[in-house]
C-alpha cells in the first residue's frame, strides 16, 4: 500500500507541474477559450498567492514550489 501511495504522489506531482507551472509559477485557472488565470503572461492577476502557498503546502519543498515564493 505504501508503495502504491508513494507513486501515486509521485505521478500527481508531475502531473501538476506538467499542466499548472507555467515556468515561474503556478496558474490559477484558464478559461474555457484556454487563457491563463494567474500566469506570468497575464497582464493582470500575474501571480496568484493562495495557488503558490498551496503548491508549497501539498508539494512540499520542490525547486518549483520555492522558486513560485519567490
Amino acid at each position: 500500500l505504501v508503495d502504491r501511495l508513494t507513486h501515486r504522489i509521485s505521478h500527481l506531482r508531475q502531473t501538476l507541474d506538467d499542466v499548472a507551472w507555467d515556468g515561474q509559477w503556478y496558474q490559477r485557472a484558464s478559461f474555457d477559450d484556454g487563457t491563463l488565470v494567474g500566469s506570468h503572461v497575464n497582464s493582470e492577476c500575474r501571480i496568484d498567492l493562495l495557488v503558490q502557498a498551496w503548491a508549497v503546502l501539498a508539494l512540499g519543498d520542490t525547486l518549483h514550489s520555492r522558486q513560485a515564493m519567490q
